[in-house]
């Protein structure tokens, strides 16, 4: 890679990076009017509430015909500005509310527990 290539790719990524900042803050502002649950990628699901943010763990594309998303309940949901771990009461009401949004979406989904595996 090229001198000019280095310094591009460096400048691409610094600014991505503060896009990527600009929305996340956004998403946190929003949480105080509204309970906010976003995309963050093809495996997580961000659920913003009061300031703070915890990451659903899922998958879009699960491999199973009848659904469009599989959710994990492992690791435990942790927020993300202090790294606590939901309290049992928080988490139940997290798994509630995006319950809740994936059927006003119309998505068919399930627990990753729920699915039985073949190998």
């Amino acid at each position: 890679m090229s001198f000019k290539e280095k310094i591009w790719r460096a400048t691409i990524g610094r600014l991505l990076a503060r896009m990527n900042s600009a929305i996340e803050q956004r998403h946190i502002r929003e949480s105080f009017v509204r309970l906010t649950i976003k995309s963050a990628g093809r495996e997580t699901l961000m659920y913003y509430e009061n300031g703070r943010a915890a990451a659903i763990g899922c998958d879009f594309a699960a491999g199973c015909k009848n659904l469009d998303l599989l959710i994990y309940k492992e690791p435990p949901l942790k927020w993300r500005d202090t790294g606590e771990l939901l309290t049992p009461e928080e988490s139940e009401k997290v798994y509630s509310k995006l319950a809740d949004y994936l059927a006003s979406k119309n998505l068919r989904w399930a627990y990753s527990e729920t699915i039985q595996r073949t190998a």
